[in-house]
C-alpha cells in the first residue's frame, strides 16, 4: 500500500527545501495547543510522549504548539520567552528526533492581547505605542531561543485572535500608523517577521500562519 501511495503521490512523499531545511516529504502536522505544558510554562513528560507518537506516524514535519514570547504569564502554554526555556527545550526536540531522526520541527510563537476573568479582552486601540515597539524585539528573541534549542524553524502565529491577528483584522480602528488602511494593518506583522529574519539569519526557516476567515462581524473573510 506505501509503495502504491508513493506512486501515485510522488510530490507528497517527496523532499522539500526551505532555507536549507529539508523536509523528508511533504506531511505536516499544525499547531494545535493541547494544554499539556506545566502551568508556568515548562515541558512535562506529557507534551513530549504526545509529539513523539505523532513522529512516530513518518510526519516529515510537525509544528508544535504555541510557545509565548511575552513575560507575561500564559497558563498551560509553552513558554520560549526567556533563555531559561532553551535547555527544556532542547531536551524537548531531542526526544522526539529520538523516535524519529528525520522529521523537521518548528515551534510556533505566540504573542497575545490580556483577557480578564471579568470577561474584558483587551483590543490593539488599548495598546500605547511603546508597548507595541517592544513586539518585534519579543518575537525575534523568541525565534533565536527556538533556534538555540535545536528547532529546525518557527512559524509566527497571525491567526485566532493572537495580538499579529488583531492587527491584521480589518476589526483594527487605531488612527496611527499601526491601523487603519491595509498598510497601517500589516505594518506590525511586518516589523515581525523583519526582526526575526534578522535574530535568526538567512539560513533559517520562518514561517507565517494567517487567517483566511475570520468569523467576526467586519473582520477579513473569504467570501
Amino acid at each position: 500500500m506505501e509503495q502504491v501511495n508513493q506512486l501515485k503521490f510522488k510530490r507528497l512523499f517527496s523532499p522539500l527545501s526551505l532555507r536549507g531545511c529539508i523536509l523528508p516529504n511533504r506531511i505536516m502536522s499544525t499547531a494545535a495547543v493541547t494544554r499539556l505544558a506545566s502551568e508556568d510554562g515548562h515541558v512535562t513528560e506529557a507534551i513530549k510522549e504526545r509529539y513523539q507518537r505523532l513522529a512516530r506516524g513518518g510526519l516529515g514535519a510537525m509544528v508544535v504548539e504555541a510557545a509565548v514570547v511575552l513575560p507575561s504569564r500564559s497558563s498551560f502554554n509553552l513558554r520560549v520567552s526567556d533563555d531559561q526555556f532553551i535547555l527544556e527545550l532542547q531536551d524537548f526536540v531531542q526526544s522526539i528526533h529520538r523516535v524519529n531522526p528525520d522529521v523537521k520541527i518548528g515551534l510556533q510563537l505566540i504573542h497575545f492581547l490580556k483577557v480578564a476573568r471579568s470577561g474584558w479582552r483587551q483590543k490593539v486601540e488599548d495598546l500605547k505605542p511603546e508597548e507595541i515597539a517592544v513586539i518585534p524585539g519579543q518575537f525575534a528573541g523568541g525565534a533565536v531561543r527556538a533556534r538555540t534549542a535545536g528547532f529546525d524553524f518557527v512559524e509566527l502565529h497571525m491567526a485566532h485572535f493572537t495580538t499579529l491577528a488583531s492587527f491584521l483584522s480589518l476589526v483594527n480602528k487605531r488612527k496611527d500608523e499601526f491601523g487603519g488602511d491595509f498598510e497601517g494593518r500589516v505594518k506590525l506583522p511586518t516589523e515581525v517577521v523583519l526582526a526575526t529574519r534578522r535574530g535568526v539569519g538567512e539560513d533559517f526557516a520562518v514561517g507565517v500562519r494567517i487567517l483566511g476567515e475570520e468569523f467576526t462581524k467586519e473582520g477579513n473573510t473569504l467570501l
